[in-house]
């Protein structure tokens, strides 16, 4: 049952949210349970109420990859913690472009914090949400891949406000999750910087 594999992923040292027999949620409840705290026990139940079963979903997930042009990305589970699910950086820039491009998930990716049934309030682990323009959009870790973080950032250009969407993977200094987001944070401000220079910099004379 949904407790039973709880607790085996919490043995396995996965990020999960606290469920109970009988719990009702509903799917934005979930997608929150999905997004902000990485809960990989809900991607399961996500996957098999969308498919019928993991490896269902896992089929429709490289269709989809395959139909964004991700030509390095393989999954082979919802929550990517198995070490079969395999991905690049530029893979991941054209999911979060499609992604960002979906309301209701911009907005859940944009949330510091959601309040679930159960599991009460939970936080988003992307810890630079909610400042200097951070909207989203997922952080990930585990010891094959270190930490990992999709991001997304409103940047102001010449008089509009744009998204900057960038990813940084492979981090291991200490908590990978903190050195993902403290090297997301280091990429951003530079790419925003050298973006804004150009674009204010003078035509060079002759």
């Amino acid at each position: 049952g949904d407790v039973e594999d709880l607790h085996r992923r919490i043995a396995l040292d996965q990020s999960v949210v606290a469920v109970e027999a009988g719990e009702v949620l509903s799917e934005r409840q979930a997608l929150e349970a999905l997004l902000l705290p990485s809960a990989n026990n809900v991607a399961a139940l996500l996957a098999i109420h969308e498919a019928g079963s993991i490896e269902a979903f896992a089929a429709e997930m490289n269709e989809a990859a395959a139909e964004l042009g991700m030509g390095s990305t393989h999954y082979t589970d919802p929550s990517g913690f198995e070490d079969s699910t395999v991905s690049t950086a530029a893979d991941q820039l054209k999911l979060g472009r499609a992604a960002m491009a979906d309301p209701t998930f911009a907005e859940i990716v944009a949330m510091p914090s959601a309040v679930l049934p159960v599991a009460g309030e939970v936080a988003n682990f992307n810890e630079l949400v909610g400042g200097e323009g951070f909207v989203g959009i997922k952080t990930g870790s585990d010891e094959a891949a270190g930490g990992c973080l999709l991001f997304a950032k409103r940047v102001h250009l010449g008089g509009r406000t744009v998204t900057m969407i960038g990813a940084v993977l492979g981090q291991r200094e200490g908590d990978f999750i903190e050195a993902a987001l403290a090297h997301t944070k280091s990429l951003a401000d530079s790419v925003a910087a050298a973006v804004h220079a150009k674009a204010v910099a003078s035509p060079r004379p002759g």
